[in-house]
């Protein structure tokens, strides 16, 4: 789901982190190593948050940003969960 200019939102069955972390570092390097036709390369950075029934669904995409923001703030091209 496209969630803002460069934000997307991957929503994924699992219910433990350390999945969720191996899914996103396994697209985060499938992205880094394909060439894209009229850019070459690109990198990215992945801010992950398990949601459970017992929250807002707004409050875990939320966490997912400040994860995102962590990510980018320690060195971008990175995985945060």
């Amino acid at each position: 789901i496209r969630w803002g200019g460069e934000e997307f939102i991957i929503i994924c069955e699992t219910n433990q982190k350390s999945e969720l972390k191996e899914m996103a570092q396994h697209l985060r390097v499938a992205i880094e190593t394909y060439q894209f036709k009229d850019v070459g390369a690109l990198t990215c950075s992945f801010g992950c948050a398990l949601h459970d029934e017992e929250h807002e669904i707004l409050d875990t995409i939320k966490e997912a940003d400040e994860k995102l923001y962590l990510a980018k703030n320690s060195g971008r091209n990175r995985v945060e969960c």
